[in-house]
């Protein structure tokens, strides 16, 4: 991954749970198209990867373009997005998410989990890298 790695230092009791409910509060915000929320949750200088060939994929960098990718992904699916997460899993400095999203998009239905990878810095969400289960369909949804 690009950019500065977090220290690898003992964390504070407690951090593993602070990060689950970071994680938790993050998925809440996003189902909610709540960007005020997702913004204060991200570091300035987050860096989301998503894997896929189609027009969203690639590397988003900083909480503006994030943001943007984000809202992008509603305005395609016509508010349509939802997902059920099935587990959250996070220690001092990684998370791992898995969620089931489904989506429509003109004759397109999108049924497909995806694993959003993790990783905090200063109590915040520094590194994403989304990766869908079902390339294909993703890609054809976001094409």
């Amino acid at each position: 991954m690009p950019g500065e790695a977090p220290s690898k230092q003992e964390a504070p009791e407690g951090v593993r749970e602070d990060n689950q409910s970071l994680l938790q509060a993050a998925l809440l915000a996003f189902g909610a198209a709540d960007i005020t929320e997702l913004r204060r949750l991200l570091d300035d200088n987050v860096q989301y990867t998503i894997v896929g060939r189609h027009r969203l994929a690639g590397l988003h960098t900083g909480k503006e373009a994030v943001l943007a990718a984000v809202a992008q992904m509603g305005e395609l699916t016509g508010g349509t997005l939802s997902g059920e997460i099935h587990d959250i899993l996070s220690s001092d400095s990684h998370g791992i998410v898995i969620v089931r999203w489904s989506a429509k998009r003109a004759d397109r239905v999108l049924q497909c989990e995806v694993i959003d990878m993790y990783h905090f810095r200063d109590g915040l969400i520094w590194q994403v890298v989304s990766v869908p289960v079902d390339q294909q369909a993703y890609d054809e949804l976001y094409s």
